[in-house]
C-alpha cells in the first residue's frame, strides 16, 4: 500500500490536515450538543435540576427585552457581511500580490505564504461574523421558544423525579 505514509513527517502532515478539516464540523457538533448534555447532566439530582431550571429562566428573562430593534438588527447583519466581503477582497489581494512577487522565491515559500494568507483571512472573517451571529441568534424568537420548551421539559422531569 503506497498511499500509507511511512515516516513521521508525512503522518504529521496528514494528521494536521485532518484536524483542520474536522475542526469546524466538530465545533458545530459540540455547540449543538452542549445544551442537551447540560440538561442531561442536570437530571442526576433534584438539586442540580432545580439549579439548571433557575439558570435557564434567568437567561430567558435576560432575553425578553429586545436589546436592538429590527432596523438595528438588519444594519448589524449588513455591516457584518460587508466586513466579511471586504476581508475576502483583502485576502485575494494579498494572494495576488504574493503571486506577483514570488518569482524570486522558492516554491515552498509560496505555498507557506498562501496558506498563511488563507488561514489569516478565515480567522479575521470568523472574528467578524461569529460574534454578531451569536448575538443575533440569542435574541431570535426561535431561540426563546427553544429555551421555553427546554425549561418546560426540565420542569416536567423535576415533577416526575419528586413523585
Amino acid at each position: 500500500m503506497k498511499w500509507i505514509p511511512h515516516d513521521a513527517s508525512s503522518w504529521g502532515l496528514f494528521i494536521s490536515i485532518l484536524a483542520l478539516i474536522l475542526a469546524f464540523p466538530l465545533s458545530l457538533l459540540a455547540n449543538l450538543l452542549t445544551p442537551r448534555i447540560r440538561n442531561w447532566w442536570a437530571e442526576r439530582s433534584i438539586n442540580s435540576l432545580t439549579h439548571r431550571i433557575a439558570d435557564l429562566e434567568k437567561e430567558l428573562a435576560g432575553l425578553q427585552e429586545p436589546v436592538i430593534s429590527d432596523g438595528e438588527d438588519r444594519i448589524l447583519r449588513a455591516v457584518t457581511w460587508i466586513g466579511a466581503i471586504l476581508t475576502q477582497f483583502v485576502g485575494f489581494f494579498m494572494l495576488f500580490a504574493l503571486d506577483l512577487i514570488h518569482s524570486g522565491l522558492p516554491e515552498n515559500y509560496l505555498r507557506v505564504g498562501s496558506t498563511l494568507v488563507l488561514v489569516s483571512t478565515f480567522a479575521v472573517q470568523a472574528s467578524i461574523v461569529f460574534p454578531s451571529a451569536e448575538f443575533l441568534r440569542k435574541r431570535s424568537q426561535k431561540h426563546r421558544e427553544r429555551l421555553k420548551n427546554g425549561i418546560e421539559g426540565l420542569k416536567a422531569r423535576l415533577v416526575a423525579k419528586k413523585a
